[in-house]
């Protein structure tokens, strides 16, 4: 079964907090309009209360008529309907306990019109069969058992706020006007964000992410650690989310293993820049990624991805937008207090596009597959005489399409190869032969490979053209995949 998912809210209220008096003037506080009282009296406060906390006379109105029809004088002006209110502090009060109240607190010779018993304790059902019965033969009227929870319920509600926050410190009257300041300030935010990058769900805008309180701008070589904590940089905001904006963060040449679920990426080179860059460290730059890719290339295509991190920025952590920036970043500002943290994003997620899709990488394991260092790479051994049995459309639609061009075979036929190893493939004349070198190497069944490759719709085809025959799907192939090899 789901777990249930755990929300904020008003923690309970210690009762036990308040000491006995403080606990009788809170009750005090609760019944003042709780009905048309004529007086209300504080009588244990003074001691001596002869079983009273709280002493009270509702107003009693009522013009009473005899058998004759003949009416009555109503009761005098100061008097009224006498109410006992007794007050336990108490963790803890069961059925026998509250017998003993009422047995102790109220006289059936004389009983109170009406009875209030406030405990601080949760109350059973039995204790309230108990109170009631025991009210009843006492002669008593109008009664109620107020526990925990009642006094809960009687301060939660909107009339009692001022009575919460003197005893308890707590308004809720506050806390939602504040929650409603949020939320116009988010819903503001948004409709500007909407008016900036457009109402469609998906778009393709650069924005600023700016730290409030750097005071660095625009000069990053004035803050030492600006690589590590840069005060802003600059991003590609690309879909609306109810909580605020995706932005790309990251961008990586990735590994993938479906079956296994794990995954890995080259973290030191990153296609999510600041397109300001010099021509000294743009050249770096497009050596290293050369570097990566040729390596990242000899990875079986189907297990060729590029990793990127996605970053929901929040609504209400954005505190100013600047829409139109200024003449260095001449697009929208947004302005975020970071308070401590290195990141202006609530929410990092991994992902990886595979056929037209976004596959989220929640589940997956992300393991050490690349080096940390890149060196030159090495080609193996060149092939001038191979006898590659390929018809010449194929080589041809190879290098048009780039698609996943291979080598196929049931036997070894090219045991001889290996990864790196540069072939020849055949054309109609030796100055029309192109060199292509061998990047991976596996045995598969052939279902395998067609489910890897579901976008190649003639792959069985052309599988089967290069085998010279008819294969079933659980046939074992062994895979030479190639790419161009340019000298």
């Amino acid at each position: 079964m789901q777990k249930p998912n755990i929300t904020r809210t008003l923690g309970q209220i210690h009762f036990e907090d308040l000491e006995p008096h403080r606990f009788e003037d809170l009750v005090r506080q609760l019944i003042y309009d709780y009905k048309d009282w004529q007086s209300i009296e504080a009588t244990g406060r003074g001691g001596a209360d002869d079983g009273y906390d709280i002493r009270a006379y509702e107003k009693h109105v009522e013009i009473l008529q005899n058998s004759d029809d003949e009416i009555t004088e109503p009761l005098p002006p100061m008097e009224g309907r006498r109410w006992m209110i007794q007050c336990k502090r108490e963790k803890e009060i069961g059925a026998a306990k509250v017998k003993k109240i009422i047995d102790e607190g109220v006289n059936p010779a004389d009983a109170p019109y009406g009875y209030i018993l406030a405990a601080s304790a949760n109350i059973s059902k039995k204790t309230y069969d108990a109170f009631r019965d025991t009210l009843r033969a006492a002669g008593v009227m109008e009664f109620y058992l107020w526990g925990k929870a009642e006094l809960e319920d009687l301060l939660l509600l909107p009339k009692n706020d001022r009575i919460l926050f003197t005893f308890f410190g707590i308004s809720l009257v506050t806390k939602r006007q504040s929650k409603t300041a949020e939320l116009r300030s988010r819903i503001t935010v948004k409709n500007k964000l909407i008016g900036l990058l457009g109402s469609n769900a998906i778009f393709h805008n650069d924005v600023l992410i700016r730290d409030l309180n750097d005071e660095f701008y625009p000069f990053d070589e004035l803050n030492p650690d600006f690589s590590n904590k840069p005060g802003w940089k600059k991003y590609t905001a690309f879909e609306h989310h109810p909580l605020g904006i995706w932005c790309h963060v990251h961008e990586y040449f990735g590994y993938i293993d479906l079956e296994k679920k794990e995954y890995d990426y080259v973290a030191i080179h990153d296609f999510v820049i600041d397109n300001d860059q010099n021509d000294e460290l743009t050249t770096k730059r497009h050596q290293l990624q050369m570097s990566i890719r040729k390596h990242w290339e000899l990875l079986p295509k189907h297990k060729q991805v590029h990793i990127k991190t996605e970053g929901l920025l929040k609504f209400e952590d954005i505190v100013l937008i600047d829409p139109k920036g200024d003449t260095k970043y001449e697009i929208p500002h947004l302005f975020i207090d970071y308070q401590g943290k290195t990141s202006p994003f609530y929410r990092l997620v991994d992902v990886v596009d595979l056929l037209s899709e976004e596959l989220v990488l929640k589940d997956f394991r992300r393991i050490k597959y690349f080096k940390d260092q890149f060196e030159k790479l090495e080609i193996g051994k060149i092939h001038t005489d191979l006898n590659i049995d390929i018809a010449q459309t194929t080589v041809e639609e190879y290098a048009k399409h780039n698609s996943v061009p291979a080598l196929y075979s049931l036997d070894s036929k090219y045991a001889q190869l290996n990864s790196k190893d540069v072939i020849l493939l055949p054309a109609e004349s030796d100055e029309g032969r192109t060199y292509w070198m061998v990047t991976a190497i596996y045995t598969c069944k052939l279902s395998e490979h067609l489910a890897n490759h579901p976008h190649l719709y003639h792959l069985k085809n052309t599988v089967e053209s290069q085998l010279k025959k008819n294969i079933t799907d659980q046939k074992k192939i062994n895979v030479y995949e190639i790419k161009r090899f340019y000298d």
